[in-house]
């Protein structure tokens, strides 16, 4: 998938499916920032922000899902948002990759992220099924 951003560093497959890349941006003390580049299937665990976290689409097409809600189909050029300690997912369609630039807040020890459980294969099929893909 071609983008303007480099494709980063092998994303720690402890919290992460498939082929999934991360670069670092410029960042401030209290803000982590990265281009995630999510090959078809890729797809991050189940994870919290203990402050939350924008996503912004910049090329190609996949989901992102709160737990108890039904999935959306994200593309370039939109956004979401996961409110502080909202539990949820996001990750490329099996059909094609994506690329999102992520903004997270750090909260007062330095922290951004809480890993949880990976996204089952039934939960990612589930996801196609819901958005008609």
């Amino acid at each position: 998938m071609d983008t303007t951003f480099p494709l980063g560093k092998p994303a720690n497959p402890a919290w992460f499916t498939g082929e999934v890349h991360m670069a670092s941006m410029q960042e401030p003390a209290e803000l982590q920032a990265a281009n995630v580049t999510f090959a078809a299937g890729g797809r991050t665990n189940w994870h919290t922000h203990q402050v939350g976290q924008l996503i912004v689409v910049v090329a190609g097409e996949g989901f992102y899902q709160e737990e108890g809600q039904e999935p959306r189909l994200i593309k370039a050029g939109d956004t979401a948002w996961a409110g502080p300690n909202v539990n949820h997912w996001h990750g490329a369609t099996r059909d094609a990759g994506m690329v999102h630039v992520v903004a997270n807040l750090k909260d007062a020890d330095g922290d951004f992220a809480d890993w949880g459980a990976r996204v089952t294969d039934d939960e990612y099929e589930a996801a196609h099924a819901a958005v008609g893909k």
